[in-house]
């Protein structure tokens, strides 16, 4: 968390008086399973929230700047702007970034979207993404057919935008193939 930001102070007294609350609770729990199920898995999980914060916060910090919307991928605060399945789309972490697989690994099918604010001039809008198993991936604007993409070195695809409404919809999902893409951040900026 970055010194002076006051969202990180108030997030750090929030997990504190949490914690406070489950270990006044521990001691009431009656069986030992209940204990470690319900309390101690909730402490632990609550004590990971600081490091995704940081996390999300340097991703905001790289990502956002010069755009007029970007959303985040398997962030706290951006988490209600992603449509998917329920049960697609897992969030995993790599180089200290988050991404979301566009689809599901378990059974095929899938995809993430999101609506962001549409440029005045049409802009583009900017996926970025892990390359790790995959660069390709398959890309729809404002329900248009989906195109085949892939990201460049950087792990950067720009597309363009027509003018129109107050927001532009962005579907990914998974190109042919064996992988899934993994996606950081979409972002929609002027052109």
């Amino acid at each position: 968390m970055e010194a002076g930001d006051p969202s990180a102070a108030k997030l750090a007294a929030a997990i504190d008086e949490a914690k406070a609350v489950l270990d006044t609770i521990r001691p009431t729990a009656a069986a030992p399973l209940r204990r470690k199920t319900y309390i101690d898995s909730f402490t632990a999980l609550i004590g990971q929230l600081a490091d995704e914060y940081r996390t999300e916060f340097a991703m905001r910090k790289k990502y956002r700047p010069g755009t007029l919307d970007c959303a985040i991928c398997g962030t706290i605060t951006d988490e209600w702007r992603f449509y998917r399945y329920m049960h697609a789309s897992h969030v995993g972490s790599s180089d200290g970034e988050f991404y979301r697989f566009a689809g599901n690994r378990v059974f095929p099918n899938g995809f993430i979207e999101v609506e962001l604010a549409r440029p005045a001039d049409g802009g583009k809008v900017v996926v970025r993404g892990d390359t790790t198993e995959t660069s390709e991936f398959r890309i729809s604007l404002d329900g248009n057919t989906p195109v085949d993409a892939a990201f460049d070195e950087r792990g950067v695809a720009e597309f363009p935008v027509a003018p129109g409404g107050k927001t532009v919809k962005v579907r990914i999902a998974k190109a042919p193939g064996a992988y899934y893409p993994r996606i950081r951040a979409v972002a929609a900026r002027t052109a």
